[in-house]
């Protein structure tokens, strides 16, 4: 068992504190062994990349279009997609994440999706960039 609390040190500064509680038994006795460490700097970092996420979702909820992260299979299932999926597919970026409702497979023309995905597997191979030999637009609702 753990929890977080606040810890004062020997010049009085108040800073953030772990301690972790393990149960043991010496020469037949039950105890308890806690470990307590000093926390401050997992906190500065944890709150150095909350403040970066935010920045992030702020900057992808701004862009024309859409931005997406998706997994490398048939359906092109999306692990991140922005706000501007809504105006493009007519779709909420909770529908497409995680093929929730629709996948992004699906909103490839048919007779697209083999181009798109060969063109896509020859980038991955070579470690570059792909071009998609379609210019398609996603289709929409």
């Amino acid at each position: 068992q753990s929890f977080e609390f606040w810890g004062i040190d020997r010049k009085g500064r108040i800073f953030p504190k772990e301690v972790r509680l393990n149960k043991g038994k010496y020469f037949d006795q039950d105890f308890v062994i806690a470990f307590a460490q000093d926390i401050t700097e997992r906190k500065k970092a944890d709150d150095v990349i909350r403040e970066s996420q935010r920045r992030l979702l702020t900057l992808m909820s701004n862009l024309p279009g859409m931005a997406y992260r998706c997994r490398n299979d048939k359906n092109w299932t999306m692990e991140f997609v922005s706000e501007g999926c809504l105006e493009l597919t007519g779709y909420k970026s909770t529908d497409l994440v995680g093929n929730r409702k629709i996948s992004y497979n699906d909103l490839i023309h048919p007779e697209d999706q083999a181009s798109v995905w060969e063109a896509v597997q020859a980038g991955v191979a070579k470690h570059q960039p792909f071009i998609n030999p379609v210019n398609h637009n996603p289709l929409s609702k």
